[in-house]
């Protein structure tokens, strides 16, 4: 038993159990003594983060691909480095129907910054390498509506990181960073 939360409604916990490489997600009531399976045989799972409604919650797959190529184009520099060809995707599980939806595809990874108070909305970022200048990398925030599933792009190529969660009434975005990150916001 791992990653155990409080479930932000209710008086319950939810915990992580793996077996051969299958994960599932458990919620224990401490009201009724009960314990339910609100998913199972997850592969190459990661993490996973609640809701504030407590209706779904957001996890995180990721898998290295790199053991199943006979033959490597290397893609750059970090390309040698043995964690560069792991990528992460964000899934939503809803907790009523068990209904599992992938949030987003494609070459770069993508990792969960927030998700806002009345669970319409999360922020997500991707990054990726530019060895144009110092930090090397580029990072993307995203502002992902999980009802419609449209996309707006907070930021886009920025070249140093910053971290954003929204306000209690998720009408402003809080962001921190070092000084350059507040240079060029576009």
């Amino acid at each position: 038993m791992t990653n155990i939360k409080w479930l932000p409604i209710g008086n319950k916990i939810s915990y992580v159990k793996s077996y051969n490489k299958k994960t599932s997600i458990f919620i224990f009531d401490f009201e009724n003594k009960k314990e339910k399976q609100i998913a199972s045989n997850l592969s190459d799972f990661s993490s996973y983060t609640w809701a504030p409604n407590g209706k779904f919650v957001i996890y995180s797959v990721g898998k290295d691909n790199s053991a199943d190529w006979k033959l490597r184009k290397i893609q750059g520099m970090e390309d040698r480095l043995p964690w560069y060809r792991y990528r992460s995707f964000l899934y939503k599980l809803d907790v009523a129907s068990g209904v599992k939806q992938r949030l987003s595809y494609g070459t770069l990874s993508t990792d969960l910054a927030d998700i806002s108070s009345d669970g319409k909305h999360i922020l997500f970022t991707s990054s990726q390498p530019d060895y144009s200048g110092y930090p090397y990398f580029k990072q993307n925030l995203y502002q992902m509506n999980v009802e419609t599933f449209a996309v707006d792009t907070i930021w886009k190529d920025k070249l140093v990181s910053g971290q954003a969660q929204y306000s209690p009434d998720g009408t402003k975005l809080l962001v921190q960073g070092g000084p350059s990150c507040f240079c060029l916001l576009y």
